[in-house]
C-alpha cells in the first residue's frame, strides 16, 4: 500500500505543483501563512477541526450499521499498515490531496466562479474521488465531502492549507490506528 500511495500521489503532485509554479494566476496558493507567526494558531484550527471529523467518524461507527460496515472494510484494507506506514500513507494523501483540491483546483475555480462555488465543487469532488463509484461506500464519500467543506472553510478562514492538510493528515493517521485496532479486535472478520 505505501509504495502503491507513493507513486500515485508522486505523479499526482507533479502537474498540481508545475501548475502553481507555471500559472499562478490560475493554480496558485499558499502553503504557509502570509504571516510565519500564525502558523501555531493554523496547526491548532487543523488540529481542532480532525479531532471533531473523528468524533463525527466514531459516532458513525459506533451508532449506524452502515459505519460499522465501512469501517470494516476499511479495516481489512489498512490492517498491515505499520504506524510508520500510517504516517508516511497519511502524509502523502494529506499533503497532495490538499495541494489538488484545496490548493490547485480551489484556486482555478474561485477565480473563475468565487470562493463559495469552490468550496461546493471541489468538496463534491473530494467526496466523489472517496468512495462514490464504490460499491458499498457511500457513506465514506459522504463523510469525505463533510470532511472536504471544514477543509475549505479552513482555508477560507486562514488562506493557506497548512490548516487543512494538518487536518487531514490527523484524521488519516487516527482513524487508520483505529481501523487497524478495530480489525485486530475483531478478529480480522
Amino acid at each position: 500500500m505505501i509504495i502503491a500511495a507513493a507513486l500515485f500521489y508522486g505523479v499526482a503532485a507533479v502537474p498540481v505543483t508545475v501548475g502553481a509554479v507555471l500559472f499562478p494566476a490560475r493554480f496558485g496558493f499558499s502553503f504557509v501563512p502570509a504571516s510565519p507567526s500564525l502558523a501555531g494558531l493554523h496547526v491548532a484550527a487543523g488540529l481542532v477541526a480532525a479531532g471533531l471529523m473523528v468524533l463525527s467518524s466514531f459516532a458513525l461507527v459506533r451508532w449506524t450499521l452502515a459505519g460499522r460496515r465501512l469501517a470494516r472494510v476499511q479495516a481489512a484494507a489498512v490492517s498491515d499498515l505499520s504506524l510508520a506506514g500510517a504516517l508516511i500513507v497519511a502524509l502523502l494523501a494529506g499533503v497532495v490531496e490538499e495541494m489538488f483540491f484545496r490548493g490547485a483546483l480551489w484556486t482555478l475555480v474561485a477565480s473563475m466562479l468565487g470562493d463559495l462555488p469552490a468550496l461546493a465543487l471541489t468538496s463534491i469532488l473530494f467526496g466523489a474521488v472517496h468512495g462514490a463509484f464504490r460499491r458499498g461506500a457511500v457513506l465514506w464519500s459522504l463523510t469525505a465531502t463533510a470532511g472536504g467543506l471544514v477543509a475549505g472553510l479552513l482555508l477560507m478562514w486562514s488562506g493557506a492549507l497548512l490548516a487543512p492538510v494538518v487536518m487531514h493528515v490527523v484524521i488519516d493517521v487516527v482513524e487508520i490506528q483505529l481501523l487497524k485496532k478495530m480489525f485486530r479486535t475483531s478478529g480480522g472478520e
